[in-house]
């Protein structure tokens, strides 16, 4: 994850929420197909294909993202819009 000045964070594209989920369930199916061991590269295609096949991973990634990102930024967001005196400050004067 790489930082930005803005407290922001990028996620690298198997730091995605929607690639994790993925690779999860292609974990979860090899497990219950009684595979131990397979090659990380393997497991990384087939969670690219279980994606491929399910795009409501992104939608719900997306969602959790947003929820994620308001919820760090609830008390600056509060501040912006519902302090008084903070909203009289910058009312034009005309």
């Amino acid at each position: 994850m790489e930082g930005h000045a803005n407290g922001a964070h990028r996620l690298s594209s198997d730091q995605r929420p929607s690639s994790i989920a993925a690779r999860k369930a292609v974990k979860e199916r090899l497990r219950q197909q009684g595979v131990k061991f397979y090659k990380h590269a393997d497991m990384l295609r087939q969670a690219s294909e279980y994606l491929d096949q399910h795009p409501e991973l992104y939608e719900q990634a997306l969602a959790r993202a947003w929820e994620m990102g308001v919820m760090e930024q609830s008390e600056r967001l509060n501040a912006a819009l519902f302090d008084d005196d903070r909203r009289k400050a910058r009312a034009p004067v005309g």
